[in-house]
């Protein structure tokens, strides 16, 4: 029943956008978006203040449509139609704007920005990193990004305070120290003497979190930089990968390690962290918060402390593999559509608003005096209105005033949502170092990626399975053979051609940036 609803939906949605051939256009300029923080309250962009107050300053008059189903096959039939969205909001890749391009069906805005969009430009101009994240290697422009240059740090590791204490030992700072750590806490749940626990299960939370311990054997589950900094290297293929496998494999036979770990999903760790058998995972701090109110619900407050990401090598400061760390231009925003000259240049020059300082303080503060007031040391703090919404904690009641992932995001928002906690935690997990981590938006040409081809998803999809196998004992890390033929197998998928190709692309990159 949900296929043939489904399949209506997309019909309809094909015959509106597509209509009997084109339409005439309107003054309406047509935006195709989809949901972003705002559907945590059940909102659409068009609902949001900011988008609201927008449209009056600008005079822009704007035409919203939703996604009604699969979005994938909803931005398909929309690229096809006759009917196109002026601006249309997608998640972008080099290789979908230069083949949208290449048809025709959006259309580079470089040649106007500078006159046109004024303090976009500006943004270009003032860092190198974001200019080559945004220009193809011909010089044109596609997307209007979300852009995020002051980095927001809300993901990483915490474990129960309570056991913590219980354990009477260090915060651990290695992946040696964790284990240490684990294996007293079992010994102590085994003579009761851990907190309010239930068949003790170790780590929680699922494959998504394991490249994250990873990090402290010099390793990631994708493409990473070498110790010079410079040599592209697949990290599932190196040596401190497997290392990281045996030390996971170890923590799943010593039953330091959920069962559930390769099946797990959000609600199964959660299940596990409150019914006390899960000394905690790798997520957000918002999740280890909520975690920590629907305990006191169940009348047993469970306390989170964050701890470090594991350092490697002796080294002072962890290493972070996370390509975000690196990502000036979001891979989100507007692709513009339209032909006719005289609308693109209007639509262009009105979306300059929100990169300019009154739309930075519209999209991420809102209205002074109503969402947020101005300090006496020059900062700003939002209103009750915001932190103290009588139905939604703040960073949710946030999103029915203010939608920074449209414009230039200040990094000052999500401290003002935050408590002293969180900002506490947020600091912990800032302190890394991102040298070794991979660029997470580069420009390949057609050539470099007819050569990947589907070399991507065989090799992602093999890795997968073999780690998982590692970490069970289906295969023995330790074991020589098993090892080789995993790699072996990289190989005849076509890695080491891959590797070139992303060495290649990697290093015109970095000249750019330089």
């Amino acid at each position: 029943m949900k296929k043939l609803i489904s399949l209506f939906l997309i019909v309809v949605f094909a015959l509106i956008i597509s209509g009997c051939g084109a339409k005439p256009q309107s003054d309406s300029i047509r935006m195709w978006i989809y949901a972003g923080s705002e559907e945590a309250w059940g909102g659409k962009p068009g609902e949001v203040m900011a988008m609201q107050e927008f449209t009056k300053t600008t005079g822009l008059k704007l035409e919203y449509l939703y996604p009604h189903g699969d979005m994938g096959e909803e931005f398909n039939l929309l690229m096809t139609g006759d009917n196109k969205p002026d601006l249309v909001w997608n998640s972008w890749s080099s290789k979908r704007l230069l083949d949208l391009a290449k048809t025709k069906k959006i259309v580079d805005i470089a040649p106007y920005l500078e006159k046109h969009m004024p303090n976009f430009y500006a943004l270009l101009q003032a860092d190198k990193r974001l200019k080559a994240q945004m220009y193809s290697e011909d010089g044109k422009l596609f997307y209007l990004p979300w852009i995020a240059k002051d980095k927001i740090f809300f993901e990483g590791m915490a474990l129960r305070k309570d056991w913590l204490a219980a354990a009477a030992l260090p915060l651990p700072t290695t992946n040696a120290e964790l284990y240490s750590l684990l294996t007293k806490m079992k010994t102590l749940a085994a003579n009761g003497q851990l907190p309010d626990c239930k068949d003790f299960i170790g780590l929680t939370g699922g494959t998504w979190g394991t490249c994250k311990w990873l990090y402290g054997f010099g390793a990631t589950d994708d493409f990473m930089l070498a110790d010079d900094g410079q040599t592209v290297q697949y990290g599932p293929a190196t040596d401190n990968y497997r290392r990281g496998l045996i030390w996971f494999n170890k923590l799943y036979k010593e039953k330091l390690l959920d069962p559930d770990f390769f099946a797990s999903s959000a609600d199964v760790s959660k299940k596990h962290v409150l019914n006390n058998q899960a000394v905690g995972n790798v997520d957000n701090w918002g999740v280890f918060s909520t975690y920590i109110m629907d305990s006191e619900k169940l009348g047993k407050k469970i306390d989170f402390v964050a701890i470090p990401y594991p350092t490697y090598n002796n080294e002072s400061v962890p290493r972070e593999y996370n390509s975000t760390t690196k990502r000036v231009a979001q891979p989100y925003g507007f692709a513009l559509t339209t032909q006719d000259e005289a609308r693109l240049i209007k639509i262009l020059a009105g979306m300059d608003w929100m990169y300019g300082p009154d739309g930075l303080q519209l999209f991420n503060w809102g209205i002074e005096g109503k969402t947020f007031v101005k300090n006496a040391d020059g900062s700003k703090s939002y209103t009750d209105l915001i932190m103290k919404d009588p139905k939604y904690p703040p960073a949710v009641a946030y999103s029915k005033y203010c939608k920074p992932d449209m414009t230039l995001q200040d990094g000052a928002v999500e401290f003002a949502l935050n408590n002293a906690e969180g900002r506490a935690v947020e600091a912990i997990w800032a302190t890394t170092n991102p040298k070794y981590s991979w660029e997470p938006f580069m420009w390949y040409n057609t050539d470099e990626y007819n050569a990947i081809g589907t070399k991507s998803t065989d090799i992602g999809t093999y890795k997968n399975e073999m780690r998982d196998k590692f970490i069970s004992g289906k295969l023995d890390p330790n074991n020589d053979n098993d090892w080789k033929t995993y790699t072996d197998t990289l190989k005849k998928l076509g890695l080491d051609d891959w590797l070139k190709i992303q060495q290649t692309v990697y290093n015109r990159f970095i000249k750019r940036v330089q």
